[in-house]
């Protein structure tokens, strides 16, 4: 029926009662084939915005077809389009936790350092957040940025994996540069906090990659985290404060 009335001179600009046009209409379905219909008319719009400023391919992934973005994405449709929240499709695929569409978006050459223009978080700080270890690697091997900050937070994606207590998600980061002397809004730096948590695994994962058992805790000169490990103690504090002590580097006389 599309493909006739098509033929028949049917405007693919036309739009419902809600504002949204066919092409939108076709992806919130999840119909392929209308799609292609669609596709196949040399005055389609690729980026018809619904109310929320957002385009079919938007649509697409909020509803996890994964073909149908294939389809907009092969015949040009921008993945670089932001909509009313400031977000582009990459963010919004990253924050559903869809790996699939994560990894179409990036194959077809989405930004991996994209972020949000509001509150200035990336998609890697986002994926971390959500704790998705496939995802946080598709973007880091994208060549997103391991230290990007979430700028309204203040946090670096290591600090917020080191919160988590995520090790998986703290081994890759650390894998693709992430630095360990970099401080949150509160000048606790990744190593500081690790021990906080008493978590001896990213213990053993930040002092592996450099990580200083020296440097001062929280701030430029308050006590060190040896000192900190030392002064609290606990049931795990032993075992933390001679992964620390191990790993402090002979001072040269």
């Amino acid at each position: 029926m599309v493909r006739l009335l098509l033929e028949f001179g049917a405007s693919t600009a036309a739009r419902s009662s809600k504002g949204e046009a066919p092409l939108s209409i076709a992806a919130s379905k999840g119909d392929s084939s209308i799609i292609s219909a669609l596709l196949a008319q040399k005055d389609i719009n690729l980026e018809p915005e619904n109310a929320k400023g957002e385009t079919p391919l938007y649509t697409a992934i909020s509803k996890g077809e994964t073909g149908i973005a294939e389809q907009l994405l092969r015949k040009g449709a921008n993945s670089a389009h932001r909509n009313r929240a400031r977000e582009t499709p990459l963010l919004q695929a990253v924050g559903k936790g869809d790996t699939s569409i994560v990894s179409l978006l990036l194959a077809k050459g989405a930004d991996p350092n994209t972020r949000n223009l509001t509150t200035g978080e990336p998609a890697l700080y986002r994926a971390v957040f959500k704790g998705n270890t496939s995802i946080v690697s598709l973007l880091l091997g994208a060549g997103a940025d391991a230290e990007a900050k979430n700028t309204e937070a203040g946090e670096t994606p290591l600090y917020r994996a080191v919160l988590r207590g995520d090790t998986g998600v703290v081994a890759l980061l650390l894998s693709h540069g992430a630095r360990t002397d970099t401080r949150s809004p509160g000048g606790e730096c990744p190593l500081y906090r690790a021990v906080y948590r008493g978590d001896r695994s990213v213990v053993s994962l930040l002092l592996g990659n450099g990580a200083d058992p020296d440097m001062s805790g929280v701030g430029e000169n308050g006590e060190s985290v040896l000192e900190y490990a030392e002064r609290k103690g606990g049931p795990k504090g032993g075992t933390i404060v001679q992964l620390l002590t191990l790993s402090k580097k002979p001072r040269r006389r």
